[in-house]
């Protein structure tokens, strides 16, 4: 990742089995060769699963869409939620360099400007911090912190001292696809 890439969050709600999910991901990102995507699982989050794509800025687009099926029976319990592409504000961690540490993901509310507080947590390790590069997307900065998973619920309390977010949650990479 780098300062000109863009990253497409998406996120996934369902009640699928998760050897499920990552079969119909897998067969997805090979399908649409769809490079440089993580899936994170939630440990404790609001969303089952966060998948990030990387592209380069004049290489973007929506790589995940919900798809058609033809027997209504067949189709699985599944919500996806297009927050949107987000340039790279901070970078302080490459995600993929340290399977150690849990992700704690922070989704800042539409009209939240100052993101400095956040900056003054104590139980984290690193912070990579993206802002909104399309104006459609549903938040305007994405948090992600990196932190020893033992210091996660911790940082899961300091965040709720923070009325700035509307939703946070701790998730581990699971998946990744590689270029």
């Amino acid at each position: 990742m780098n300062k000109n890439d863009i990253v497409q969050f998406v996120c996934f709600d369902t009640d699928m089995e998760t050897a499920i999910f990552f079969s119909l991901m897998n067969n997805y990102l090979r399908q649409n060769k769809v490079p440089n995507t993580s899936i994170h699982e939630t440990q404790n989050g609001r969303f089952k699963y966060i998948s990030r794509h990387i592209a380069l800025k004049n290489d973007f687009h929506f790589v995940f869409s919900k798809a058609k099926y033809n027997d209504s029976s067949a189709k699985p319990n599944l919500k996806i939620t297009q927050a949107g592409g987000y340039g790279i504000l901070q970078q302080n961690h490459q995600p993929d360099s340290d399977t150690e540490l849990a992700t704690v993901l922070v989704f800042l509310q539409q009209g939240t400007i100052d993101i400095t507080a956040f900056h003054g947590l104590e139980n984290y390790k690193y912070l990579n911090i993206y802002e909104a590069y399309y104006e459609n997307c549903l938040y305007p900065f994405i948090l992600e912190f990196f932190t020893q998973e033992y210091h996660a619920d911790e940082l899961m309390k300091e965040l709720k001292r923070q009325p700035e977010f509307a939703y946070a949650g701790i998730y581990k990479e699971c998946l990744a696809q590689e270029a």
